[in-house]
C-alpha cells in the first residue's frame, strides 16, 4: 500500500529536490553517509526518508546535517539505521510539514472516489428515509427491480432529493417496498497525518505527485513574491505534467449498469 511517506517522497521527486544515496553508517537518530558533498546545514530542517533496512518506510524532519562528516540527525526512529541502508533526503526549501500538507491538497484536488451504500431497503408508501451516518452529497439513488441476486437497478434520482441527512421522495415517486436502495456518493476525504497512513489504491501516485507539486510551487512562488524565475518555469512544467497525468489516470466516474425505470 502507498503511504503518506511514499507520497511526500514522490512529491519531492517531482520538485527535483531529492538526493538518494546509501548510508555508510547510522543509529536510531542518525544516518551517516561519508560520500555526500553538500556543505554544512544544507539539509538541516529538510526531510529524510529511509528506503531500506530496519526503518524502511519511515520519514523524519532533519534537525541537523554536518557536511564534513556526512551525519544527518533527526528524532529517534527507535530501530537502528546502518551501513548499506538506502535513503533519500531533501533540503528545507519545501519543509516536511509543507510536503504533507500539499499531498493532502493534491488528494482533495483529485476528488473523492464514488462509493456505494446498499444498507437501505424500500418500505411501501414511505417517502422519507434517513441516510446512513457516513452518506452525504448523494450523486445517484437507485432501487433494485428484483429482490434476489443478481440485482439490477433503476435510477430514481429524479424522483426525490437529499435534505438535511434524509432522502425525500416526491409523492408518487416512491418505490414499492422490499427492494434494495443503492446510494452513490463521494465520501469526505480523510486527511493523512501519520507517515504510515495509507492512500486508497485508486489514487495514482504519479498523478498525485504532480497535483501536489503544482500546489507546492504556488506556495513557494507566492512566498518569494513571484521573484523566482527557476520555480516560475518549474510550475509551468509541473502544470503540463499534471494535465498529462489527469488524462492518463482519470478518477473513476462511471457507476454500475443502470436500468431506466418505467414510470407508472
Amino acid at each position: 500500500m502507498t503511504t503518506l511517506a511514499d507520497a511526500t517522497l514522490q512529491l519531492a521527486k517531482c520538485l527535483e529536490i531529492v538526493t538518494e544515496s546509501v548510508a555508510t553508517g547510522g543509529s536510531a537518530t542518525t544516518v551517516i553517509d561519508t560520500t555526500v558533498s553538500e556543505p554544512n546545514d544544507y539539509f538541516t530542517n529538510g526531510t529524510i526518508w529511509i528506503l531500506s533496512g530496519n526503518n524502511a518506510g519511515k520519514c523524519a524532519k532533519i534537525s541537523g546535517y554536518v557536511g564534513s562528516t556526512g551525519v544527518f540527525t533527526f528524532a529517534t526512529m527507535t530501530l537502528l539505521n546502518a551501513a548499506l541502508d538506502r535513503y533519500a533526503a531533501c533540503p528545507p526549501d519545501f519543509p516536511t510539514w509543507l510536503l504533507r500538507q500539499k499531498v493532502n491538497q493534491g488528494i482533495r484536488n483529485m476528488g473523492g472516489l464514488l462509493t456505494f451504500d446498499t444498507s437501505l431497503t424500500s418500505v411501501t408508501a414511505q417517502l422519507v428515509y434517513n441516510l446512513p451516518a457516513t452518506v452525504r452529497n448523494v450523486k445517484k439513488l437507485e432501487v433494485a427491480n428484483v429482490k434476489t441476486s443478481p440485482l439490477a437497478y433503476a435510477d430514481y434520482t429524479g424522483r426525490g432529493r437529499e435534505k438535511n441527512g434524509t432522502w425525500e421522495f416526491t409523492p408518487g415517486g416512491e418505490p414499492e417496498g422490499g427492494y434494495t436502495i443503492r446510494l452513490t456518493y463521494v465520501p469526505e476525504t480523510t486527511l493523512l497525518t501519520a507517515d504510515t497512513d495509507t492512500l486508497n489504491l485508486y489514487y495514482n501516485l504519479n498523478r498525485l505527485g504532480w497535483e501536489a507539486a503544482v500546489e507546492a510551487l504556488r506556495w513557494i512562488i507566492k512566498r518569494r513574491a513571484g521573484n523566482d524565475k527557476i520555480y516560475g518555469s518549474l510550475i509551468v512544467e509541473a502544470d503540463a505534467n499534471r494535465g498529462r497525468m489527469r488524462r492518463l489516470y482519470p478518477m473513476a466516474k462511471a457507476g454500475p449498469r443502470v436500468i431506466t425505470p418505467v414510470w407508472s
